[in-house]
């Protein structure tokens, strides 16, 4: 039976930007009102390099090795008016 070993090399990046801005006020001197915005960018960079290593050898096992980039966007806005009656 011959045995070898199972390597891995799991290198990962994040990038995370995020802006936001708020801003609230009283109207008619009863009415709260509130309004901001956001938004976020990330970049994911994943690399899974798997190598099986017989004896001295390391062979990339081209099943299991993998790298994708993710890159996401996520913009928001709001606006609230509050009143006690």
């Amino acid at each position: 039976m011959k045995q070898y070993d199972l390597i891995t090399e799991n290198p990962y990046t994040a990038l995370i930007y995020s802006a936001n801005a708020n801003y609230s006020d009283t109207l008619f001197r009863k009415i709260k009102y509130e309004q901001g915005i956001q938004t976020i960018y990330s970049i994911r960079n994943n690399t899974s390099n798997y190598f099986n290593q017989s004896g001295n050898d390391l062979d990339a096992d081209p099943a299991l090795t993998n790298k994708f980039r993710y890159r996401e966007n996520i913009n928001a806005a709001y606006i609230n008016l509050a009143q006690n009656f």
